[in-house]
């Protein structure tokens, strides 16, 4: 059986900081030593990556209180649990999905019946690739129905060599 890619859509999140702000606001936790500051400017400054795209919005909203990831106040870092995490990500990447969905099979040649295999690229290692996933059912893609999710190994090499 012969497998073919017939078409991409992107989906980004609307938010996006420059990677210095990022870099900063890890820099200033309070409990990094010298080594630690050092090691993550460092890596930062390496990555090749000038714009992060997040779902958290909390580290541009400097008038805010604090937010589940970052409270503006005291410039901290908060520590939400993975199931917190988990909720917001299962809401906003349901988001993405729908939308990229949309993209893609407006530029297809397809029905949603016609689907039977997605591939969604994420660099989160939250994953969410059931037939119960909210977009997947709204789509009425075929029972046969599969999908990979492909935990990004690298932000810097979003497809591998």
């Amino acid at each position: 059986m012969s497998v073919y890619l017939h078409t991409i859509a992107l989906a980004l999140p609307e938010t996006a900081y420059p990677q210095s702000v990022i870099r900063d606001v890890i820099k200033a936790q309070p409990e990094l030593d010298r080594l630690a500051k050092r090691l993550t400017g460092a890596a930062f400054n390496a990555s090749g990556i000038d714009q992060r795209y997040s779902v958290v919005k909390e580290f541009a909203d400097t008038d805010g209180g604090a937010g589940l990831f970052y409270d503006p106040a005291n410039t901290r870092m908060l520590n939400p649990t993975t199931g917190q995490r988990n909720i917001v990500y299962a809401q906003e990447a349901t988001k993405l999905y729908v939308d990229a969905a949309r993209k893609a099979l407006a530029d297809s040649r397809f029905g949603a019946a016609d689907i039977t295999h997605v591939i969604t690229v994420s660099c989160t290692g939250f994953l969410r690739r059931d037939r119960t996933t909210p977009s997947c059912g709204r789509w009425g893609w075929a029972a046969t129905w599969a999908a990979t999710t492909w935990a990004s190994w690298a932000a810097t090499r979003p497809f591998p060599p």
